[in-house]
């Protein structure tokens, strides 16, 4: 699991992945960076991948 921002500022991006590969996208107050995460999942996206989507 990785995260990038903080719940109490309730604006944050959660990965969550199984065996390298991103399986799930959770977020609050990040709506363009999900929706982006959300079109690549379209097909099989890896953690690292998904995680430099982030930086």
């Amino acid at each position: 699991m990785k995260m990038r921002g903080s719940f109490g500022d309730k604006r944050f991006v959660m990965l969550y992945g199984e065996e390298g590969m991103l399986k799930a996208v959770l977020s609050c107050g990040e709506n363009r960076t999900t929706a982006g995460l959300l079109l690549k999942m379209q097909k099989p996206l890896s953690m690292k991948t998904a995680s430099e989507l982030l930086a």
